[in-house]
């Protein structure tokens, strides 16, 4: 049997997005896939396109449209499996791999034009946790953390909701505020 490597942050992946570190399941509150732009997608069809036409003119028409079909279809299983996903349950906050508990976040703040974009918090911030995709736009969040064993003060992530992510984080943490007192 091999050995399960183990995670190099205490906020790497768990086993299941959906289940807790202790296996209880959790409620899944917000999931967004961070797949490229409609208008990128005919611009990753151009490899495929490519390789179709250049093996059409050197052997047929028949094989160059079967080489790019085969082409197209690997291209977006690959994109799409290879797209990270940002999930919010209950008590965790999953970005890509990485996983972190709703308790230590202080605070969030949308990124868009109005309030300061993805790309100038991306300069300021050399020490961020970043899951920044630039396919998926320039808008995103900023979650600060309250972590001292954590090398990242906050988390900055892609996101093409973020208004809905950011309330999503900040609704849940304001009522498990009320809760504790």
């Amino acid at each position: 049997m091999p050995a399960r490597r183990k995670a190099a942050h205490p906020h790497d992946a768990q086993p299941d997005a959906a289940s807790g570190t202790n296996g209880s399941p959790q409620s899944v509150l917000y999931r967004e896939r961070l797949l490229p732009k409609p208008f990128i997608w005919p611009l990753l069809a151009a490899g495929p396109g490519a390789l179709g036409i250049a093996y059409g003119a050197a052997f047929s028409a028949t094989i160059g449209w079967l080489i790019f079909l085969v082409g197209l279809a690997v291209l977006v299983v690959l994109i799409v499996i290879g797209s990270p996903v940002i999930l919010v349950t209950d008590r965790d906050i999953v970005a890509g791999r990485a996983r972190l508990s709703r308790s230590l976040v202080t605070g969030v703040t949308t990124l868009d034009a109005g309030t300061g974009t993805l790309r100038e918090q991306l300069r300021n911030a050399a020490t961020a946790f970043t899951l920044v995709r630039a396919w998926a736009g320039t808008t995103g969040i900023r979650i600060d953390l309250a972590d001292p064993e954590d090398p990242h003060p906050c988390w900055l992530l892609s996101s093409r909701r973020p208004v809905v992510l950011a309330e999503t984080l900040q609704a849940q943490d304001s009522q498990q505020r009320s809760l504790v007192q």
